[in-house]
């Protein structure tokens, strides 16, 4: 049965994004051209809260922003997105920020300073314990401190609410926390992080799913830098292709990819179907430049490959 308005719980990061367009990224020592700087809102907990509530639902953020104008246009985005901010904190710290740089096919190198998302403590998350116990799902990535991590994993699990965790950014934690997570989702170069595997193949993608499957993840979702994904359970693994798009911006593709798999799971598709609207969604974001001007609406992607939602999804 298809649930249009799916209560999800985001606990992450948001930032500012300083996002500059290149004919190439920079070698070593090399300086290049750029022909724009975007400063666009991005994070990922704030992205995939943003796609998620672009998409439709109840939709809540938790997480620390600073008490500067950075963290002031970062919440004004949450807010105009549809994300509910009750939980939002602002904190005497610098809100986070990142350098992103863009090359002429789409593909992008990174910098980021975490800032105020890593104050956020035990304590803020434990006053919205009553909307975690409601859920019907949690999403979480590692853009806050571990102990936070494991604590908000453990608070859903106890209320038998299914965790979705973005390994991203790369980070080391506790494989113990398999057992309270659903589904593992990251991309291919965090996978390699993981497991010490290079991703080159589809084949080379089903292995890493297994190895991570084997390290005790109940299901698992690799995005594999065309916006194609490998899934994998304890019953099979499914290679999902995305639509060929022209790729202006990746910015912000495995973070709209993965709120989108978020949430049509939560309104009750499969994650093989789910996957299928994912890729669709973060396939149309890599054709818009920036982060959060990147998310698709639902119509959009509808429109964009022609057909209805429930079909999509199987629903």
């Amino acid at each position: 049965m298809l649930n249009m308005t799916p209560r999800i719980v985001t606990v992450g990061g948001g930032e500012i994004a300083n996002i500059a367009h290149c004919p190439k990224i920079p070698s070593l020592s090399e300086t290049v051209p750029a022909r724009d700087n975007i400063m666009s809102v991005s994070g990922k907990g704030a992205s995939q809260a943003a796609t998620m509530a672009t998409l439709g639902g109840d939709i809540h953020f938790i997480g620390c922003l600073g008490k500067d104008p950075n963290g002031d246009i970062v919440a004004s985005a949450l807010t105009s997105s549809g994300v509910k901010t009750d939980f939002l904190v602002r904190v005497s710290h610098p809100t986070a920020t990142s350098l992103v740089m863009v090359d002429y096919e789409g593909d992008m190198i990174k910098a980021y300073y975490p800032g105020a998302n890593l104050k956020l403590t035990e304590e803020m998350v434990r006053k919205a314990k009553g909307v975690i116990a409601e859920a019907d799902m949690l999403v979480c990535q590692l853009e806050i401190h571990n102990s936070t991590l494991e604590y908000v994993i453990a608070m859903a699990a106890k209320f038998g609410v299914p965790v979705v965790l973005n390994s991203s950014p790369a980070l080391p934690y506790d494989s113990n926390l398999y057992s309270d997570i659903s589904l593992l989702v990251m991309n291919h170069i965090e996978a390699e992080y993981y497991t010490g595997r290079e991703i080159l193949t589809i084949a080379d993608a089903r292995k890493t799913v297994e190895m991570l499957l084997d390290d005790g993840a109940r299901s698992v979702a690799i995005t594999m830098g065309n916006s194609d994904c490998m899934l994998g359970n304890s019953g099979k693994s499914i290679h999902v292709s995305a639509p060929k798009v022209k790729n202006i911006d990746s910015t912000s593709a495995d973070d709209i990819f993965t709120g989108a798999l978020c949430w049509s799971m939560a309104c009750g598709s499969e994650l093989e179907y789910a996957a299928e609207f994912a890729c669709r969604a973060a396939s149309l974001s890599l054709t818009r430049a920036g982060a959060f001007e990147s998310i698709p609406t639902l119509k959009s992607i509808t429109t964009a490959f022609g057909a209805e939602l429930p079909d999509i999804l199987h629903l």
